[in-house]
């Protein structure tokens, strides 16, 4: 507002020569700022169509035939009569690195107190041989002080080779969730 308080201020001074050669030049700079601007409107433009395309483009690349003629003249039949030509076979091995387990989470500190609770089978165990043990660690907390609870789930394995026993893991709502994780 202030540059066109001035601008016409400054008309007041000059004479009609005067005037319409600074509306001239005012024409020209705006025609300028007009043509840029058209042309930035054209590149976006052309922009989007390009990006539109690449969204919204056909993906497949449609394969035409194009025969020639001559090809199919050739006789090749006479060639491969004999049959395909058997190569040597060769028997390669090797040894593969079995992939690592990643964990889920990083494991609990070592200087955290751990309080262990060992959870039988449901069943008699007796005559069972004990193969291992299922370990989960949870991180518990009382008011004043963090803990660490760990559940040993015993597996045994039934003399007659029927299967595994192990003992049952505690019921939570969902797995991971709070303050006990599912086994």
């Amino acid at each position: 507002m202030l540059e066109k308080g001035l601008f016409f201020r400054s008309f007041r001074s000059l004479t009609k020569t005067g005037i319409i050669h600074n509306l001239k030049g005012k024409n020209a700079q705006l025609a300028r700022e007009n043509r840029l601007k058209e042309d930035k409107i054209r590149e976006l433009k052309f922009q989007l169509e390009e990006y539109k395309r690449l969204v919204h483009g056909t993906r497949s690349e449609g394969h035409v035939s194009a025969e020639i003629a001559e090809q199919l003249l050739l006789d090749l039949a006479a060639e491969t009569s004999g049959g395909p030509a058997k190569q040597p076979e060769q028997e390669i091995t090797y040894k593969r690195k079995k992939p690592s387990v990643k964990p889920n989470r990083q494991p609990l500190p070592d200087h955290l107190p751990r309080v262990e609770h060992i959870v039988e089978p449901d069943e008699d165990v007796n005559g069972l041989k004990c193969i291992g043990e299922e370990v989960s660690e949870v991180l518990a907390k009382q008011p004043s002080r963090l803990f660490v609870i760990r559940i040993i789930r015993k597996k045994y394995a039934r003399a007659d080779g029927s299967g595994v026993v192990i003992g049952r893991c505690q019921a939570v709502p969902f797995k991971r969730a709070w303050p006990m994780r599912a086994c």
